[in-house]
């Protein structure tokens, strides 16, 4: 007669150590993700903020360059050494911060004029 014992038993299922041990992986793989997921969203909303700013400053250096290209001569003649002939100059005033000239006024403010 043969004995059938524990160990002649083929294996069927997994072992308690084997489950734990997938989960700790599959918990460390989620991590991961969620880690990586959030460091990209952060980056993106960066980037955003980046690209608005430098649009905000690029409109803003559009608008003075084109007054500034409008700028009109005023005020008394100048006169050069070598041509003996007058000139206009643009008037131009202001600081670092502040910059004041003539130039035609924009249709949206009014009907013409300096």
């Amino acid at each position: 007669m043969t004995r059938v014992t524990a160990r002649s038993r083929p294996e069927s299922g997994m072992t308690l150590v084997e489950l734990l041990v997938g989960l700790v992986l599959l918990s460390f793989l989620a991590l991961m993700l969620t880690g990586s997921l959030r460091f990209s969203i952060r980056a993106w909303e960066r980037t955003e903020v980046h690209m608005e700013a430098s649009a905000r400053i690029r409109l803003a250096q559009n608008l003075i360059r084109n007054y500034l290209s409008a700028a009109r001569p005023v005020g008394g003649r100048r006169r050069t050494r070598r041509t003996k002939t007058a000139d206009r100059a643009p008037f131009f005033a202001g600081g670092p911060d502040q910059v004041e000239f003539v130039a035609p006024l924009p249709a949206h403010l009014g009907a013409g004029g300096l």
